[in-house]
């Protein structure tokens, strides 16, 4: 089930980053689209984190 909200997420994620990479003309979108980017990242590490202690967790 998480992978399930963790692909739905990503897939949001990626739409969000393609319709502000298209219109980029506009410096809000340009700054939105690396806010977006920098979270993203973040949120990957965290969740692979989180896969690893409950991996350490189980052995």
């Amino acid at each position: 089930m998480k992978k399930i909200y963790l692909s739905l997420a990503a897939l949001v994620y990626f739409t969000i980053i393609i319709i502000l990479r298209k219109y980029s003309e506009n410096h809000i979108c340009s700054f939105l689209s690396g806010v977006f980017g920098s979270l993203g990242v973040v949120f990957f590490i965290f969740m692979i984190n989180i896969e690893k202690a409950n991996f350490k967790k189980h052995f």
